[in-house]
């Protein structure tokens, strides 16, 4: 057995366009922003900014500016 630890949403990320750019969202760096007790809160965030990213890039990324 390996000492590495899996992640759960390894190489998970979001993609969305934020003025004109491309920006890369991931569920490690959603937990550095929001530390301490709100592991549960970021984790149901991420997913349903998933879900909505998925939804809201048909033919496009979506758009942050449009939100």
């Amino acid at each position: 057995m390996s000492d590495t630890p899996i992640k759960a949403v390894e190489g998970v990320t979001i993609r969305i366009m934020d003025q004109g750019e491309v920006v890369e969202l991931d569920y490690d760096g959603a937990v550095c922003q929001h530390p301490g007790s709100l592991w549960w809160g970021t984790a149901v965030g991420f997913r349903a900014m998933q879900a909505a990213a998925q939804a809201l890039s048909q033919n496009d990324l979506w758009s942050r500016d449009n939100l």
